[in-house]
């Protein structure tokens, strides 16, 4: 048997009978009117971990009941780490439990009989589950935890911040937090999205960093930061919306940048590869025209003939490549005109659509003076032909002046 029921029976009993305090036992009178068995409440107690002492349960003549119940850890042995679930007051309760990581599983406070089977539970204990939710939350984005002190460092344009926040937290203060209920249902939201374990968690947490980071910059408590923190619980998660789509929309801005500069990148290549092909071509026109000296030296029509014929297939052969060459740099350019378009569509600001727009114009700038070089190519080897048309016409039919 699970502990809740045992213990739910015993609080059902205690909330029927007055309740007093004798030495450091919590003493439950119990009315004749109220039938119960020795036995079976004892039974109770051993499930809750507590060490059955003799006589603890004692019946009176008058048909009533006390039962006598130690709040001594040594008179528990198992449940709660040792420590009596039963409490006096309130202030007694939190102090035992202030330092822990969650609020006890079982418990029960005489001054007012509230306790962990209440349902639904009173603002009191939503408080306390309140403290203990953002205070794991405090620790799960902190850089360091020491003594209950979380430090945290926000690292921004201006330099390295650094907070320190103490969780603890007086009572009283504790209780004079409204609508907890609320708060600790948007909190325990925030701390289920740090928990997914996922690539963006790191960015999560930081987010969430920045987001107390900033609360913590305005808030006018600064003896208690943590308080103030937790008074102003319920806007954390419109903070942390708002500071995790601007990072979003950043990561997307990055993103996009990168894959402008590696289409500038990709695209430039392309051209270049075009000009160095065509300059390649280009580079054997010299050696053309020194064929032309050579082989008119040798004198003769035909010898002539075959010269002009080579100049001009390596005019044709060029013009020819040029012309493919112009063909690509115009489905080149069309590309880039659709590659760049998205990207003057998208939402996360001038920055993007700047760059697009600057990246594209540098681009078609590019591929005009490709399609000028290659324009003076062609030029090149229309005079290169030219050059060695008339310089034949002049050896052949004037001999004297070509010596």
């Amino acid at each position: 048997m699970t502990q809740e029921n045992p213990f739910k029976e015993i609080v059902a009993l205690f909330k029927k009978s007055q309740l007093s305090d004798e030495d450091g036992y919590l003493v439950a009178h119990i009315p004749a009117s109220i039938d119960f068995n020795d036995d079976i409440i004892k039974g109770y107690f051993k499930d809750c971990g507590y060490k059955n002492l003799p006589d603890y349960i004692v019946h009176k003549e008058d048909g009533s009941s006390t039962i006598h119940i130690s709040r001594s850890a040594a008179h528990w042995g198992s449940g709660e780490n040792g420590i009596s679930p039963f409490h006096m007051t309130h202030r007694s309760f939190w102090q035992q439990i202030a330092n822990s990581e969650s609020i006890p599983h079982l418990f029960f406070i005489q001054e007012d009989k509230i306790s962990s089977c209440d349902e639904p539970s009173t603002d009191t204990v939503r408080a306390y589950n309140l403290f203990f939710a953002f205070k794991k939350l405090i620790f799960t984005v902190a850089d360091h935890i020491q003594n209950e002190n979380a430090v945290i460092f926000i690292t921004s344009d201006t330099g390295l911040s650094k907070f320190e926040i103490s969780t603890s937290v007086d009572f009283k203060e504790l209780q004079k937090i409204t609508n907890p209920t609320n708060k600790l249902e948007e909190i325990i939201k925030l701390q289920n999205l740090l928990n997914i374990d996922d690539p963006h968690k790191k960015e999560r947490i930081s987010v969430m960093r920045s987001s107390i980071a900033e609360f913590i910059n305005i808030t006018l408590n600064k003896t208690n930061i943590f308080l103030d923190l937790i008074k102003k619980s319920s806007l954390l998660p419109s903070k942390y919306d708002d500071l995790y789509d601007i990072y979003m929309r950043r990561f997307s801005v990055n993103k996009i940048l990168n894959e402008l500069d590696e289409k500038s990148i990709e695209f430039t290549s392309k051209i270049n590869e075009f000009i160095s092909s065509s300059q390649t071509k280009a580079i054997t026109m010299p050696g053309a025209l020194i064929a032309v000296g050579a082989l008119a030296k040798v004198g003769g029509v035909l010898e002539a003939a075959l010269i002009l014929g080579g100049l001009w297939m390596i005019r044709i052969v060029t013009i020819s490549a040029n012309d493919i060459y112009r063909e690509s740099l115009d489905t080149l350019n069309h590309r880039i005109v659709n590659a760049f378009k998205k990207y003057l569509k998208f939402d996360e600001g001038k920055e993007v659509k700047e760059n697009a727009v600057e990246i594209e114009a540098d681009l078609k700038r590019k591929i005009v003076k490709a399609k000028e070089r290659l324009d003076n190519i062609d030029i090149l080897s229309t005079v290169m032909f030219l050059s060695g048309f008339f310089y034949l016409i002049i050896h052949l039919m004037f001999p004297a002046i070509s010596k």
